[in-house]
């Protein structure tokens, strides 16, 4: 018998040269009741039995064996990884480590916080992993599906290939109470009871299956990279899109208490959906990101822990989904977030490509392979807590779990110095010393922490003086230079990679001494030496400055006769100036009288919008001069069973532009209401030919003309007929736009010749709301914005668009705000003339 304890009462076990024995005492006599031999390993030399039931035994020349006693069924394992084979002793630290003791040396068995699974899996990246109410874990790489006991760690069982199924993959699995469901890569899905495989085939919807939801209606959810798909108990099948509020690709599927079925999208304003069950849709509840310029936001995972807070997991890190807006996490990394668990803590778990990630309090914490994980490249959607609340992680080479997760974070060991120096010169440190250096020297210290693997240790320093000094980044060796004078501590602390904390800081007390020339002596020498300068250049200046005094008396006076001189001819040339500018005065506010009574005539030359309102019910005019008067204006009339309507620009703006307006609003009402002429083409050439006349372009230089936009409105025969000259109308039904495109020509500015014809363009008026838009160019021409720039064509269609569902009254307030917005501090480049009119036709 080479080890032994006592294992419970008057049991004893025992490690003998035939294997570990279980020895029963007889109270009475103290003799050996009953021997059992329980593991038949030969020379044994040491054993080690730990609380949790796991078991330790060295032997003189085969290794280290392990078992865990509260597992019966499981046979002893070689811990084949130790090349030691004489075991001499085992002893366990406080960190749960295991330090071994050979002939070979000292080996350190380091427990990791998470322990790699071996499962019959033919690949190693995991796809799909899944928890049953009876405690049970469900994984699948694809080919094979296996189940776990997370009380035995066993290997786990199969319970099926994809082979069976008549598929290339399992991408998803979920255990519901009565059911597993499967999900394959050919948009298949499964669901298996006690009795019977139901199989459904939504390959006409979707194109794979990724991902399964139970809701609290028992409806199973079915993600699959695109369309959402619905199954009921009764196994209908419904697909929600686009007609159903699915504006992205959907990822993942998530249920909470408080707002119901969460579907995570794409998009920085389409990343999150709520399903409304009374309406049967789905309903866009993203709030406001900052990216940063990055327009592409995939959701890969959605968390609603125990408060009920959403966490969103995707491209560009973690983010928490708050009342107002959605707030980023800072991760170590600029990484995408694959998964998102709840820890038995509190915890916040994000599996990302450079590990997990615990976000606690604030702080995150990075663990990976040196962790115990397979792979620091975590699968995506596989992290979960069982009911024991261990958490499970699938990643790109297996299955992990979390064998500590009811342990607290330890600190780190504190750090010693390894090395110090001054100046070249070696320190030999004493934790209670304050060490004195002299100004400007510089200081080198090298330091380390008793922790595995050191590799994986950050390290952290400040040199504080104030005591609020920030700590900053730093490696294992410390460079200060140029030590100025006052007293410092310089602190240093560690932090292992995983369940840690920062460690004690390991502090160094300085006091710097002042440079020579700042000593007391040296000080008081330059008091007197500045004392003496002060006094002789006392002296030298008030001689100088008896001189200045007599020298400035003259030039003031010298002064003092040009001055008034100068102030009576600035009287007399004041006196001057004051007469015209009242004369100017005078002028300007004539010349302001006639403009303003020039706009009363053309105010009063404009349609009224009762007018307007009696020829086209629903209309807006969005009207902003320029100046005081315009040289655009809008124009209707009626003739019959005719409307005609007409947004007009003339040459230039103010004064000029409205003689043009007034000029061209008499010709219109001579052409259509005088002579009868209704076909838009045709108006716009008489208008062309009669502006020419007017103003003798044919024998003059005159150049000046007008662009126009001229509808004619049929409600009988359900047509509107348009004719433009470089002025387009937009057209707007059912959501679609249409451009109908001006003649490339003006009205007048060229002399008139029989060829100067417009075209009349037809459009056949459609069942319900038909909106029309004419205008001038001063809208797209306006200079505005941060940067500047022109509104542009395109933006002024798009504006349109967005508007074109409003009602007429609130487009009009709408575009006078965007307008008003652009232009901000900029000039008012040109007039500006917006018109829209609907026409509504019911069956």
């Amino acid at each position: 018998m080479c080890s032994a304890f006592i294992s419970n009462g008057n049991t004893l076990w025992a490690g003998t040269e035939k294997g570990v024995f279980e020895i029963k005492i007889s109270e009475s006599n103290w003799q050996v009741a009953e021997a059992k031999l329980l593991f038949g390993i030969p020379d044994v030399s040491c054993l080690h039995l730990e609380s949790s039931g796991l078991l330790l035994m060295g032997t003189w020349n085969k290794g280290l064996y392990r078992v865990n006693i509260k597992q019966q069924e499981s046979p002893p394992a070689k811990m084949s990884h130790l090349p030691y084979k004489v075991i001499n002793d085992i002893i366990s630290d406080k960190a749960g480590n295991y330090w071994v003791c050979a002939d070979e040396g000292v080996a350190l068995l380091y427990r990791t916080y998470f322990a790699p699974l071996t499962l019959p899996f033919e690949r190693s990246y995991v796809l799909s992993i899944s928890t049953g109410e009876d405690g049970a874990i469900y994984a699948t790489e694809g080919a094979i599906l296996c189940s776990i006991n997370n009380r035995i760690m066993s290997q786990g069982q199969i319970l099926l290939q994809a082979t069976q199924l008549n598929t290339k993959d399992i991408f998803a699995i979920l255990k519901t109470n009565d059911a597993l469901w499967i999900g394959t890569s050919d948009a298949r899905v499964f669901r298996i009871t006690a009795n019977k495989v139901d199989t459904l085939d939504l390959s006409h919807m979707i194109p794979r299956v990724t991902h399964f939801t139970k809701d609290n209606h028992n409806h199973i959810w079915v993600c699959a990279n695109a369309e959402l798909v619905r199954i009921t108990p009764k196994l209908t099948i419904k697909r929600y899109g686009k007609s159903e509020g699915i504006l992205t690709n959907v990822q993942i599927v998530r249920v909470s208490p408080t707002k119901g079925v969460l579907a995570g999208g794409s998009g920085i304003t389409t990343y999150l959906y709520q399903y409304d069950s009374i309406r049967d849709r789905f309903i866009n509840i993203s709030k406001p990101l900052v990216t940063q310029g990055q327009t592409e936001f995939l959701v890969e995972d959605i968390l609603i822990d125990s408060k009920q807070s959403i966490w969103i997991g995707g491209s560009y890190g973690l983010w928490q989904y708050g009342e107002d807006s959605t707030r980023r996490i800072p991760l170590p990394m600029d990484t995408d977030v694959h998964a998102i668990a709840q820890g038995s803590n509190g915890s916040i778990w994000l599996g990302t490509n450079i590990g997990l990630l615990q976000y606690h309090k604030g702080e995150m914490r990075l663990f990976d392979e040196t962790n115990g994980l397979p792979s620091k490249n975590i699968s995506h959607r596989c992290l979960l807590t069982d009911n024991d609340k261990r958490l499970w992680v699938g990643t790109a080479n297996g299955i992990a779990y979390a064998q500590q997760w009811h342990l607290t974070n330890q600190p780190t060991p504190k750090p010693v110095f390894l090395r110090i120096e001054n100046d070249g010169k070696k320190v030999y440190f004493h934790a209670d010393s304050i060490y004195h250096f002299e100004h400007s020297t510089y200081l080198h210290v090298a330091f380390a922490t008793l922790s595995y693997p050191a590799n994986k240790v950050r390290y952290e320093y400040r040199l504080m003086q104030k005591g609020n000094e920030p700590w900053q980044p730093v490696g294992q060796e410390l460079f200060i230079s140029q030590l100025k004078s006052g007293n410092y501590t310089l602190e240093i602390r560690a932090i292992q990679q995983g369940a840690f904390l920062y460690s004690q800081p390991l502090q160094l007390r300085l006091k710097v001494s002042f440079p020579i020339y700042l000593q007391w002596w040296a000080i008081l020498t330059y008091l007197l030496i500045l004392t003496g300068i002060v006094v002789l250049a006392a002296r030298i200046y008030n001689i100088r400055l008896r001189k200045e005094k007599a020298r400035l008396e003259a030039i003031v006076a010298f002064r003092t006769k040009q001055i008034k001189e100068q102030k009576e001819e600035i009287e007399a040339r004041n006196e001057e100036l004051h007469r015209k500018s009242a004369l100017l005065e005078q002028q300007n506010q004539k010349i302001m009288a006639s403009i303003r009574y020039a706009k009363r005539i053309q105010d009063a030359m404009l349609p009224s919008y009762d007018k307007l309102r009696q020829i086209f019910p629903d209309v807006f005019v969005f009207y902003c001069p320029k100046d005081v008067v315009s040289g655009d204006f809008y124009w209707c009339a009626s003739l019959e069973r005719l409307r005609l309507i007409a947004a007009v620009d003339c040459t230039g703006h103010g004064v000029p532009g409205a003689f043009m307006s007034l000029i061209a609003y008499d010709l219109l009402n001579e052409i259509v209401l005088a002579d009868q002429v209704t076909n838009p083409g045709e108006i716009l050439s008489k208008l062309h030919e009669r502006i020419n006349t007017v103003l003798n372009q044919n024998h003059t230089d005159n150049q000046d003309g007008m662009d126009i936009a001229l509808c004619t409105l049929d409600i009988q025969a359900r047509q509107l007929c348009f004719a433009g000259a470089k002025s387009p109308l937009y057209y707007f039904h059912n959501n679609e736009f249409t451009e109908i495109k001006a003649d490339r020509k003006s009205i007048g500015g060229v002399p008139y010749t029989d060829s100067q014809q417009f075209t009349t363009h037809h459009i056949d008026l459609q069942q319900g709301k038909n909106i029309f838009y004419i205008f001038s160019d001063g809208f797209r021409d306006q200079f505005g914005g941060a940067s500047g720039k022109k509104f542009s064509s395109k933006k002024f269609k798009a504006m349109l668009q967005e508007l074109s569902t409003l009602p007429m009254a609130e487009q009009e307030k709408q575009i006078k705000h965007v307008f008003e917005e652009w232009k901000g501090d900029c000039f008012q480049q040109d007039d500006v003339l917006v018109m829209g009119f609907v026409i509504e036709l019911l069956e």
